[in-house]
């Protein structure tokens, strides 16, 4: 279940994208919460990522819809 109309040039593009972002999630993500701890800012630490990963997850729908609409319009 492919998609047949990408170039083989991109082919495996996704894959390093999901990968280079879990490892920057593990690079930043023990600094920043270490970062907050110290100064014993826990409910800001847990509120803050809450609210990255809304922004990130309206980002991702908002490009998926996107792509979807373009996708259903060239197949016209």
């Amino acid at each position: 279940m492919g998609c047949a109309n990408h170039p083989k040039e991109v082919a495996g593009q996704a894959q390093g994208f999901v990968s280079m972002m879990i490892s920057s999630g593990r690079v930043i993500g023990p600094i920043y919460s270490g970062m907050m701890m110290d100064r014993g800012w826990m409910k800001i630490l847990f509120l803050s990522v809450f609210i990255i990963m809304l922004i990130i997850t309206a980002l991702l729908a908002i490009t998926m819809a996107k792509r979807t609409k373009k996708t259903v319009e060239n197949n016209k």
